[in-house]
């Protein structure tokens, strides 16, 4: 095993970052970017969940019909947020192209 990347001696995030690296690092763009652009979409997925859960929470002593309302209109919020960051994400893309082209 002479290959660096299994190496015991070498931290464990040097060796993700370098297999990351190799695996999703490109020309265009590299892995560690992709790791500063996934963190803060992470931590908002995580937000939302826990309001989510904090919003059940805080009904439960009303009874399980209220729960249940509670978390429907949760997982309805959590859809419509997820079409809205689609939708942003689409934006962006076709925004960078034509940034990409010159034609601001």
């Amino acid at each position: 095993m002479s290959d660096e990347n299994h190496s015991p001696k070498m931290p464990l995030k040097e060796r993700f970052m370098n297999w990351g690296e190799k695996k999703y690092g490109s020309e265009i763009i590299s892995f560690n970017r992709l790791i500063e652009i996934f963190i803060p979409l992470l931590v908002d997925h995580f937000c939302l969940s826990l309001i989510n859960m904090l919003n059940s929470s805080m009904v439960s002593s009303s009874g399980a019909a209220a729960v249940s309302a509670v978390s429907s209109v949760d997982l309805m919020n959590f859809f419509i947020t997820n079409i809205f960051i689609a939708m942003a994400t689409g934006c962006t893309v076709v925004v960078a192209q034509y940034v990409g082209r010159g034609e601001q």
